[in-house]
């Protein structure tokens, strides 16, 4: 029936119910701002540009003012292509920059955005640039007096402003800037669709996540206040906006924009991308990249573009990287660079080894090292460098004496006609029917095998319990097949392997009315969705496994996520990034890189959140459950970043209180809450399946 109406609802809902959401503009009325008549104060010529002055946002109800240096070429007929430079932490409005530009064939305005004027404090200047300015509490009534507004708004009528003078193209115009202008830049290019191009440099998003402000700011916030601020001011919210090619230009060690960081947010962007992030680089205000020259050159004026470099595959028997590599500009070099995968990010010590370019691609064998991060990088001749989306190897786990394997009585018995529908069967020594374990692997839907569980299945057997493992079809085949949502086929293969050991029943000696499930991770989500769900039995199916029952005995699992649902997911972990993958939304270089697409195309795909989420499906008559959590580091804490969010004990705590609600029963154990007679799973399982 549950099926039934989903299929009727994606049938008969109106097709506005799956258009794009607005994009969000934070506190920030674009629509205004861009409208807003930019009248400027010109002041004296300095060098080779002009001091102006031009109105910005009010602060604490007074009007202000902004100081920058505009420069413009001294030769040619115009109009000029034109570029918008936004300085970071310490910065201002720098004469030399605006002047690099000009001297390139480029209008530009250089404004601060500290509250300066060109020989300190301004009297109607606008917000200081300290760290305690930018991450003061604030709420509806002051979001507009912090400084990330104010910026923004500067930048914006900045602007509007260039794209005023009769010298300049208003339809070529690029922003670009170094840090905490880096930073800004990623939220004014989702914010501001004007600009043809967009570069930040260092600066970036997920600073919840890890940067220099991460300890002495954000893990010192109450929960709210933090989820109040990277909610309305963390570039992570803005940059799927963004609409222009970037180019995102780091070092692998900057000290406050880590490669982590970095790339959840260049993975957000959808429109096209390029990445350099080069090899202990500097940090500094720095504007003399030819990367970003080049790459703004070829979008707003002329020239030939940065080498494209795709995405990085690993053949996993000889340890190759490669990637696809095209240049207009011939290719003078190539290298893998890498590094040990542990510590700080700042502190990892670099090495590169020379890669090879053949047949339109790079490559290079990985060093042996665990865990390692690498990137492949390319650089032609103009010296200008270009990189892939780095990737990380972990480490191999530490030896563990597994239990004695046992051979399964059957072995890859199909219950589908895909390679991957098949199982494995261990049956207990009984005279009378057994109770039956049905294991499911864990990986993300992704990954993983059945022959993982080859050494833990002794157990039951000794406590006459039979055990089934099976295979089944991932999200990944499912998409190339064409299968939406593609998590309907990891689902559904575990309710028909169900279906088909129930048929096995007589054969095989089973008690079909006491099955239990486990898995972790993936396929303890599996595991529970099939236990909440109604009954998928089709009594008039001409198939006779289709008639079977889907419903369990008794669930027990581990790490399992119980809510694929991304607005719940975030309330209570703001750092929540698992699941968009089983809709189709990810990346190509990450399962979890476009949770916040994900997130913003909720509203669309809510139907199948729900129907996969077991979470939905929980109803007073659900079996006994119980749930372990074994990676949790600290105490749970609803609102609070988790170590590891896709395997939270909070995900435990979200479904126990609808289960308490319900009043089905329910035990929930992770590090610090513990349970006297339950440790594991198995523990659960076998006194629950051999009760009388």
């Amino acid at each position: 029936m549950a099926r039934l109406l989903l299929v009727l609802f994606l049938t008969l809902v109106p097709s506005t119910l799956f258009a794009a959401a607005p994009p969000k503009t934070g506190p920030w009325d674009f629509p205004a701002l861009a409208k807003t008549d930019v009248n400027p104060e010109w002041g004296k010529e300095v060098g080779k540009a002009r001091e102006v002055y031009y109105p910005g946002e009010p602060y604490q109800g007074k009007p202000t003012r902004i100081f920058g240096y505009y420069a413009k070429p001294v030769e040619g007929k115009g109009p000029f292509p034109a570029v918008v430079l936004v300085h970071g932490g310490g910065g201002k409005a720098f004469r030399e920059w605006a002047e690099h530009w000009a001297a390139r064939g480029y209008c530009a305005l250089a404004m601060d955005l500290a509250g300066n004027g060109p020989n300190g404090r301004l009297a109607d200047g606008g917000p200081d640039q300290s760290d305690d300015t930018k991450f003061k509490d604030f709420n509806d009534k002051t979001v507009r007096d912090m400084w990330t507004y104010h910026a923004i708004a500067a930048v914006v009528r900045g602007h509007n402003l260039v794209r005023s003078f009769a010298e300049v193209d208003k339809d070529r115009t690029a922003v670009t800037g170094i840090s905490w202008g880096g930073y800004l830049t990623c939220i004014v290019a989702g914010v501001d669709d004007r600009f043809k191009a967009a570069v930040p440099v260092y600066g970036c998003g997920f600073l919840h996540d890890n940067s220099a402000w991460k300890e002495g700011r954000f893990d010192k916030m109450d929960a709210e206040r933090r989820k109040r601020w990277v909610e309305t001011f963390d570039p992570s919210r803005y940059l799927p906006n963004v609409k222009c090619p970037i180019l995102f230009l780091n070092g692998t060690n900057d000290f406050a924009y880590p490669m982590d960081s970095y790339q959840k947010c260049y993975d957000l962007v959808k429109a096209p991308r390029v990445i350099s992030v080069r090899v202990r680089l500097p940090h500094g205000h720095m504007w003399k990249f030819g990367e970003v020259d080049t790459f703004i050159d070829t979008l707003l004026n002329k020239g030939d573009p940065l080498p494209e470099l795709g995405p990085m595959t690993r053949d996993k028997d000889t340890d190759i990287v490669s990637a696809k590599v095209s240049s207009k500009v011939k290719l003078k070099a190539a290298h893998l660079h890498f590094a040990t995968a542990e510590g700080p990010w700042q502190k990892r010590s670099w090495g590169s080894v020379k890669a090879e370019v053949k047949d339109g691609a790079v490559s290079a064998k990985l060093p042996g090292t665990r865990p390692l991060v690498y990137e492949l990088a390319v650089t032609d001749e103009r010296g200008l460098e270009v990189t892939a989306a780095h990737a990380v190897l972990v480490a191999d786990p530490p030896p563990i004496a597994p239990a004695p394997a046992i051979a399964p009585a059957q072995a890859n018995v199909a219950y589908g006609k895909h390679e991957r529908q098949v199982l494995d069967f261990w049956q207990a020594k009984s005279d009378t029917p057994t109770p039956m374990v049905l294991l499911i692997h864990g990986g993300g839907w992704v990954n993983g095998d059945k022959s993982g569980y080859r050494n833990g299945v002794k157990r039951y057997l000794d406590a006459g319990v039979s055990v089934v493992a099976i295979n089944y079809r991932m999200v990944t085949q499912a998409d190339a097949a064409g299968i939406k949502p593609p998590v309907q086929w990891p689902l559904e293969d575990a309710a028909r392997a169900l279906q088909f050991v129930r048929s096995k029943a007589k054969e095989w000696n089973l008690d079909k009315t006491r099955i239990g499930a486990t898995g972790g991770s993936a396929g303890a989500c599996s595991s529970l969705w099939l236990a909440f769900h109604d009954d998928l039995a089709d009594p008039k199916n001409a198939d006779p496994i289709r008639r079977e029952s889907t419903r369990l005995f008794c669930v027990a699992v581990s790490g399992a996520q119980t809510t694929l649902d991304p607005k719940l997911l975030r309330e209570w972990m703001p750092n929540a990034r698992y699941g968009g993958h089983a809709f189709g939304v990810r990346t190509p270089t990450n399962r979890d890189g476009a949770f916040q697409q994900y997130l913003e195309q909720r509203e669309k795909l809510l139907p199948w959140i729900e129907e996969y989420s077991p979470l939905t499906h929980v109803t007073k008559d659900d079996p006994p459950v119980f749930m372990e959590y074994p990676s949790q580091k600290k105490p749970p804490v609803k609102g609070e970043n988790q170590d590891d969010p896709t395997h939270s004990a909070l995900l435990g705590m979200i479904l126990e209180e609808k289960l308490k609600t319900a009043k089905v029963e329910c035990v929930l154990v992770y590090p610090g809450k513990t349970h006297e007679k339950y440790k594991v799973s198995a523990d659960f399982l076998i006194e629950r399946l051999k009760a009388k």
